[in-house]
């Protein structure tokens, strides 16, 4: 277990466990990610014994076992980074294109209390960071599938612009929760994603004021005949597809940003654009729903039974067969009248707020089962 002991100061612990609960075996999550499971090796070189993957549970322990050093630099120094090695830095220092010095190494005890002390990057910190970073890009990436299929589904509408927008959003949005463990490792790597996530929110939310705007244009009209309310019921309908789609959108850029924030943000501030809109789509969707109740009994519309009264000249030519049976006061709705109207009625937005937690403010309880590495959730 990774266990939380201060704001930037994580214990680790490795227990024995008894059986799982159903609900804690419900509750695991696999970690798969080669890189997420050599971390963990590293921080808790003991589990290694109990992971079935000995390719990745030895490079967790040669990391864990390598010599650790520290740089020795005047204040303010930093060392030049690599030309021929990613991620690694040179043994000098430079101030504009001028080598000043050369840094003097000191070796460091590898255990993860030394390293704690010495105020170096904290391996296990590292660890349960990318454990719970892992954890949210891979329930993203399972709801973009959702949302994708969803908007792919759309078919015969007329600005083809428009939803090429949101699907390319979409993409954008999959690109980065497609986990990659270097952008949760590398500061400068977080950075840029979410320089990115800031123009992509920024995008969503003028795709989703414009599907809220045409929803409210459509359903800001009493209409005289049914068949004109059926045309605008019919053109909201797909509106709504993106207003649903771009707000579970809205809500992915919000966490994606708090990901790779690792916590340091505050949910308030993270999800703060996704709160606006959201409030925002909720009043239009109950203007929607006060619009349909005015039809609904105007035309005399019954959803359940798919009918709707005869009016005017109908009404009267079938009057003397109503008398008879008073189904016949009525004319059958189509199929796609009754999907329509009673999805509009029933629809609602839901809050995704309401049940989302700081898992990163949680200590993060890794379980190695049957050779696996599993987080669990809860």
């Amino acid at each position: 277990m990774f266990g939380k002991k201060g704001k930037n100061e994580i214990t680790v612990k490795l227990n024995e466990l008894p059986a799982l609960t159903e609900q804690e075996q419900f509750s695991l999550v696999e970690i798969e990610d080669k890189n997420v499971i050599s971390r963990i090796m590293s921080a808790v070189p003991e589990a290694a014994k109990v992971v079935a993957n000995s390719a990745v549970a030895a490079e967790g322990l040669q990391l864990a076992k390598s010599g650790v050093y520290m740089a020795k630099l005047p204040s303010g120094a930093q060392l030049v980074k690599s030309q021929e090695m990613q991620g690694a830095v040179r043994g000098f220092f430079k101030s504009g294109s001028t080598i000043k010095g050369q840094a003097n190494f000191l070796s460091v005890d590898g255990t993860m209390e030394k390293i704690a002390q010495m105020n170096l990057a904290n391996v296990a910190m590292g660890a349960a960071s990318m454990v719970v970073g892992q954890y949210y890009m891979k329930q993203i990436n399972t709801e973009l599938l959702a949302v994708n299929n969803g908007i792919s589904k759309l078919t015969d509408f007329q600005d083809n612009e428009y939803k090429s927008k949101v699907l390319a959003l979409s993409m954008q949005v999959k690109r980065i929760a497609d986990y990659k463990t270097e952008i949760i490792e590398n500061a400068e790597l977080r950075k840029e994603e979410i320089l990115r996530l800031q123009t992509m929110e920024k995008d969503c939310m003028e795709l989703l004021a414009q599907a809220n705007l045409t929803v409210e244009q459509l359903c800001g009209h009493e209409f005289a005949s049914y068949d004109s309310y059926c045309d605008k019921v019919s053109e909201i309908a797909k509106w709504q597809q993106y207003q649903k789609a771009l707000i579970e959108l809205m809500y992915m850029i919000a966490d994606l940003n708090y990901v790779l924030h690792l916590g340091a943000m505050s949910q308030d501030q993270a999800y703060v654009t996704y709160t606006s809109m959201y409030n925002q789509t909720s009043k239009m969707i109950e203007r929607l729903h006060k619009w349909h109740t005015i039809h609904t009994k105007k035309f005399g519309v019954d959803v359940d039974r798919a009918v709707l009264e005869r009016k005017g000249l109908d009404a009267l030519l079938h009057k003397p067969l109503g008398l008879i049976d008073e189904g016949h006061n009525y004319k059958k709705m189509s199929k796609n009248e009754v999907v329509n109207i009673r999805n509009q009625v029933n629809t609602q937005v839901e809050n995704r707020l309401t049940a989302t937690r700081d898992l990163f403010d949680e200590d993060v309880r890794v379980v190695f089962k049957d050779g696996k590495v599993f987080y669990l959730v809860g």
